[in-house]
């Protein structure tokens, strides 16, 4: 609008000067309206166009804005989504690593209270060598022609096989040794008497043998022990023995 004042000054300027030059006869009046008029209308035109590439600017630039802002949004949820997802993995990594700790401090214990339990065992098994070597060498030895036996009956011994380890005893001064599931009988005699080491450093177990059958057991706290059983049906082996006084062994209460 400036612009158009401007226009409308400098052409009533221009006709005052030329009426200032021309006689007043001369000057044709519509012509001069006419030039202005279409002086005007130009500039209009151009105002016009000005402010149409002035709107057409604007109306890019924002959808340049526009598209700028989504493209960040998408840029933003992606990120979100990224982070999301490494999280979720980082969790799962955690639990699954967790997991597997306490499956190995599981399976660490387990393997440790089977070798506590096999030290048990062979202990029992094996017994205070030096103590039970020194015992079995105060052992009277059997004559070289002995007399022939008075009064004998049948002795059944039985090693189970859960227990899982042989047991090592001696009848009359006799060494004997059972493997786990093995049954061994024998011929005693009234006084007859069984001795074998209870191992974890529990003292030596003497008992009498009547006759019958017995399975050696092993007690926590207390290792081996002796105790009846049922007659088995078919034993293993035979052998005769000799004799001495003690207790007998326990009856099972299991």
């Amino acid at each position: 609008m400036r612009l158009a004042k401007r226009l409308v000054a400098l052409a009533v300027t221009a006709a005052i000067l030329t009426i200032g030059t021309k006689p007043a006869a001369a000057i044709d009046w519509r012509q001069v309206a006419l030039r202005e008029q279409q002086q005007l209308a130009a500039q209009q035109r151009a105002y016009a166009q000005q402010q149409r590439f002035y709107q057409q600017q604007l109306a890019a630039q924002r959808q340049w804005a526009t598209r700028q802002q989504g493209a960040a949004r998408q840029a933003l949820d992606r990120q979100r989504w990224v982070d999301h997802q490494r999280l979720i993995a980082q969790r799962q990594w955690a639990a699954q690593r967790l997991a597997d700790q306490q499956a190995y401090a599981q399976q660490l214990a387990d393997q440790q209270a089977l070798a506590a339990q096999q030290a048990y065992a062979q202990g029992l098994a094996e017994g205070q060598s030096g103590a039970l070597q020194e015992a079995m060498a105060q052992q009277p030895t059997a004559p070289e022609n002995p007399a022939p036996p008075e009064e004998t009956y049948r002795v059944t011994l039985t090693n189970p096989a859960r227990i899982g380890y042989a047991v090592t005893f001696r009848i009359d001064g006799t060494r004997y040794r059972l493997e786990p599931g093995e049954t061994r009988v024998v011929r005693a005699r009234p006084g007859s008497l069984i001795r074998f080491d209870r191992g974890g450093g529990t003292a030596e177990a003497v008992y009498r043998l009547p006759e019958g059958a017995y399975a050696f057991r092993a007690v926590p706290g207390r290792g081996w022990d002796l105790v009846r059983a049922a007659e088995p049906a078919a034993p293993s082996s035979a052998t005769s023995l000799a004799d001495l006084p003690v207790d007998s062994p326990g009856h099972d209460d299991e």
